[in-house]
């Protein structure tokens, strides 16, 4: 008998072999040096009782995640440098995580064929792939909750004590990656409200458990915020208020100009989900939006999981929380989008029972995205769709994390392969990925001022830098090599020596 999963057996094989060979191809990001100081200390905290975790600036972030990863470098003690490791276990779970969507669509109603396209509609997102290989924070905290959703799901459907300290268990874990992990017990608000309206029986049943779940998800939380073990109450109370307003104050490259966070207008976060989404997803998720009612066979409470998991995306635009970098600070709502598109993917090539074969034209449209992927490769973190994808550098961020600097520091080790390198760059991540090179490389750097270099290097971030390659001025001048994805520079280096 035909194995019914073996569609997303296939993809998820194709994935992890995939992830396996290239996961030490990316670069290192702006914040992972942070992270892996904030793991660092929290676990110094735990086992040496180390109080310099209540001076770290992330103490307010969910440590979870931060805390694994030191754990798994100390306890590999492998020969992969610090950051490899890091990528390949966060790429790793975004395997697991890819899995449990899976088994979510299938537990929504979606045929086996229909949920495997979920997850390659995930994985063919360029910047959610690349997002899956370095970004511990928030790629992590989307797939986390992805398994939360699935959980939850789950003690809905068959609420018992062993599904509620479960999806309890999970949810502490989910805030104590990112502390907008509280919107899952939101979720379970309104899933186990709309399920007692429509049996009062239901909610009188399982009234104990939703509670047992939430004092869980309370208690786990502590359990792993070792900030938070001084005094709960005021060290969360502080968690949230650094959350509701992020003191960023950067310019943000937005339609063509420079502003501030707080000067950002409300669309920018859903403009920014629109133009870095694959067209033909999206397509699919507008018919889905009106597909999803269609399903028959499909609870109402479960026909409303994808628009209430989209609600955070209305709280979070009139709040007026800050925003920057794009939108990965809502990659969690993602899948919700996702599973609108399998779903306007069904109701218009899924009902043609004369004609089967046309169930595998949207996979076969993903192709487009998939062919981006494989030619940009390792800088999906810059897609564009045809919408805006011409001249994209002029009018939003590129690069933003740096990651490309590893690209940029092999090539000048290459052009110049014995000797001191006087180098000098732009900002923090043209240092960091320097890890990312061999021994004998790392010790031939000298890092120097820009007036002193021979060559620099950068990923024209923040305004100085972005007009300075614009106009071709300064230090600017003389480019030796430009990294161009679709037309777009994302870094340069520089030739400095004359």
């Amino acid at each position: 008998m035909k194995n019914r999963h073996f569609v997303a057996l296939f993809i998820l094989f194709c994935y992890t072999v995939t992830g396996l060979l290239i996961y030490d191809d990316y670069g290192i990001s702006w914040d992972e040096p942070m992270q892996r100081s904030y793991g660092e200390v929290a676990i110094n905290y735990v086992v040496e009782g180390d109080t310099a975790l209540y001076s770290h600036n992330s103490r307010y972030h969910g440590p979870a995640f931060q805390m694994l990863l030191y754990s798994i470098e100390k306890l590999t003690a492998s020969e992969l440098s610090t950051y490899k490791i890091r990528h390949l276990a966060t790429f790793l779970f975004s395997v697991f995580g890819l899995w449990c969507f899976y088994h979510l669509l299938l537990l929504l109603h979606f045929k086996p064929h229909w949920s495997a396209l979920g997850i390659l509609f995930l994985i063919t997102s360029p910047r959610i792939f690349a997002h899956s290989f370095y970004n511990s924070k928030d790629a992590v905290f989307m797939y986390m909750f992805i398994v939360c959703v699935y959980a939850l799901v789950t003690f809905i459907q068959k609420p018992k004590i062993s599904s509620a300290v479960i999806l309890g268990v999970l949810t502490g874990i989910l805030i104590d990656i990112r502390i907008l992990g509280l919107f899952l017990p939101m979720f379970l608000i309104a899933l186990w409200g709309l399920r007692t309206i429509q049996s009062l029986d239901y909610g009188k049943r399982t009234f104990h458990l939703a509670l047992l779940s939430g004092l869980v998800t309370l208690v786990v939380m502590i359990i792993f915020w070792p900030t938070l073990w001084r005094n709960p109450v005021i060290e969360f109370g502080n968690a949230l208020a650094k959350m509701g307003d992020y003191p960023w104050d950067d310019p943000v490259l937005f339609t063509g100009a420079f502003a501030l966070p707080k000067d950002l207008p409300w669309y920018y976060l859903p403009k920014w989900m629109f133009i870095s989404t694959p067209l033909v997803l999206s397509g699919f998720a507008v018919v889905g939006a009106f597909g999803l009612g269609l399903k028959k066979e499909t609870s109402i409470w479960k026909k409303t999981i994808p628009f209430i998991w989209l609600l955070p995306l209305l709280i979070i635009v009139a709040k007026g929380a800050t925003v920057y970098d794009g939108w990965r600070h809502v990659f969690f709502l993602y899948p919700a989008i996702v599973i609108l598109a399998v779903s306007g993917a069904e109701m218009a090539f899924g009902r043609w029972r004369s004609m089967p074969f046309l169930k595998w034209i949207p996979a076969a449209l993903m192709l487009i995205p998939l062919s981006y992927i494989v030619r940009s490769h390792p800088h999906q973190q810059v897609y564009f769709n045809a919408t805006v994808a011409k001249n994209a550098w002029r009018n939003y961020e590129m690069d933003y994390w740096g990651l490309s600097y590893k690209q940029g520091l092999e090539y000048v080790c290459a052009l110049q392969p014995k000797g001191k390198l006087k180098l000098s760059v732009a900002n923090g991540p043209g240092f960091y990925n320097h890890y990312q090179l061999g021994k004998t490389d790392q010790e031939r750097i000298d890092w120097v001022s820009r007036d002193s270099a021979d060559f620099f290097i950068s990923n024209f971030r923040f305004p100085n830098e972005f007009e300075a390659f614009a106009n071709n001025s300064g230090a600017y001048h003389t480019p030796l090599k430009i990294i161009e994805v679709d037309g777009n520079p994302i870094l340069g280096v520089f030739d400095l020596r004359n």
